[in-house]
């Protein structure tokens, strides 16, 4: 059975990959204790807005 925070993974990298959070004010959708994962995700969106990709 997969953790719950796996889920939340799942849902988020779903909606970004499908561009539903294409601002740059958006908020990470990461809750504050994962700062690793927040912190990849912000890289990961800015890296993409900058590519053209978001």
């Amino acid at each position: 059975m997969k953790r719950k925070t796996d889920q939340f993974a799942m849902v988020y990298a779903a909606e970004y990959f499908m561009g539903k959070c294409a601002e740059d004010s958006a908020p990470c959708p990461y809750p504050i204790w994962q700062l690793g994962r927040r912190c990849a995700w912000l890289a990961g969106y800015h890296d993409a807005r900058r590519e053209g990709f978001a």
